[in-house]
């Protein structure tokens, strides 16, 4: 291996070339690593943005809710917001039949006619996270829930994010989930209600008895 003479002219020039090699190499695994770097964070940045985009954007749901064993003859329509963000210029159109139920005891409430609700009529400006909406539906009769589980509604709605991005939807309302469980309530209470009697009954038997004996 030949070993460069530092004292020559020809020396320097050779140490010259290993420094600036060397400087050359370090400058380009610098330049590499800035934009490895740099592409992460661009990368991360994406996702991050991604996540809270899609934290802010409305996540609109309608459902059927049972009501309160109390009131075992009426059903609760359920509209609810539940994403991060608010829905825009909301508009609705109503398809299906609503034959299936009646108006409620509280008539601000009957919604026999479902298109011609206000909310549904009219639509909204703005629907705001975690913002409800809920409907009173009188039940018709024992086959209401039947009939409205094989022809459920559907409710197609348009509506805008925050961004200002249109959106189009369909949200269909579920009711099977109340079809043979609705009114149990009322089964349950006809029981109790023959129990009961028959234990009036048996203790006036049973007080006859005594009587009788003595």
């Amino acid at each position: 291996m030949m070993v460069p003479n530092w004292s020559d002219g020809n020396g320097l020039v050779v140490a010259a070339m290993v420094v600036e090699i060397s400087l050359s190499i370090a400058l380009v695994l610098c330049t590499l690593g800035l934009a490895w770097v740099t592409k992460t964070l661009v990368r991360e940045t994406r996702k991050m943005r991604e996540v809270q985009e899609a934290l802010a954007q409305p996540r609109l749901s309608i459902r059927a809710e049972g009501n309160h064993p109390s009131d075992p003859d009426e059903v609760i329509l359920v509209l609810r917001n539940e994403g991060g963000g608010p829905a825009r210029n909301v508009k609705f159109k109503f398809e299906g039949e609503d034959g299936y139920f009646r108006e409620t005891r509280d008539k601000r409430w009957g919604i026999t006619d479902v298109p011609q609700r206000p909310l549904f009529r009219k639509g909204l400006e703005s629907w705001e996270s975690g913002q409800m909406f809920t409907f009173v539906l009188g039940v018709a009769d024992e086959k209401a829930i039947e009939r409205a589980a094989q022809a459920p509604w559907k409710f197609h709605i348009q509506y805008e994010n925050l961004s200002g991005e249109k959106r189009c939807e369909t949200i269909q309302v579920d009711f099977s989930t109340l079809d043979g469980l609705y009114f149990a309530p009322n089964y349950l209470q006809s029981i109790s209600n023959s129990l009961e009697m028959m234990k009036n009954v048996v203790a006036e038997i049973d007080e006859e008895s005594i009587l009788n004996s003595n």
